[in-house]
């Protein structure tokens, strides 16, 4: 038999989720809700067999204070929660934030929920995690998805392939590998592309910001 233990709660931090042997480990963490929500909704299911954990979050740390930290703190939750559960490295398999407001094109911009982004691709390099990409289904000023059934989808892909014995899937969005340059042409490679690039409309691409 198998289910899911649901622990969501909206509005949330990334601090409130750490447990106490990270926050231990951490005292310079002072945010005041530090732990609240690993006290009240995951303490009390640690220890119940797992095959992974689905996680979405980071909207409340989409400001200047804590999006530069966000990376950090991700991977302690992800390291403490593995360390709590003693289940080895489980699967942690989690979405994406959405795009909120309009394309930035100036490099001037300071985006607190492109850098929180940012934390989310280098919780990549943990073993066993897996993002799924949902920057083009969100909607203008709100955080949710319109779309659910295709977040939902692209959410299903990596634990699909990761622990349901599909492997040949491609479960991600194109991540960057490297570089190469050559005179003033600069080639970029790409992971999980599952064929040629291109762009949603068909059109050519515009560029990077």
């Amino acid at each position: 038999a198998g289910g899911l233990v649901v622990t969501a709660v909206g509005g949330t931090t990334i601090a409130s989720w750490l447990d106490q042997a990270t926050l231990s480990a951490h005292p310079e963490i002072t945010n005041g809700d530090r732990g609240g929500m690993g006290n009240s909704w995951v303490a009390p299911v640690v220890g119940y067999a797992l095959r992974g954990t689905i996680w979405i979050q980071g909207e409340q740390n989409a400001n200047a204070s804590d999006s530069p930290s966000y990376g950090q703190r991700f991977n302690w939750l992800i390291q403490g929660w593995r360390a709590a559960w003693g289940q080895g490295n489980f699967p942690f398999i989690f979405a994406q934030l959405s795009n909120t407001n309009a394309v930035q094109a100036d490099a001037n911009n300071t985006s607190y929920i492109a850098a929180v982004r940012e934390g989310q691709r280098m919780a990549l390099a943990t073993p066993g995690t897996a993002m799924s990409v949902n920057l083009d289904i969100g909607a203008a000023g709100s955080w949710h998805f319109p779309n659910k059934p295709e977040a939902g989808h692209r959410l299903a892909l990596p634990a699909r392939a990761q622990v349901y014995g599909e492997p040949a899937l491609v479960y991600s969005g194109p991540l960057y590998r490297s570089k190469s340059i050559s005179g003033n042409k600069v080639t970029l490679t790409f992971d999980h592309v599952g064929g040629w690039m291109v762009s949603r409309d068909g059109g050519p691409l515009k560029g990077f910001a």
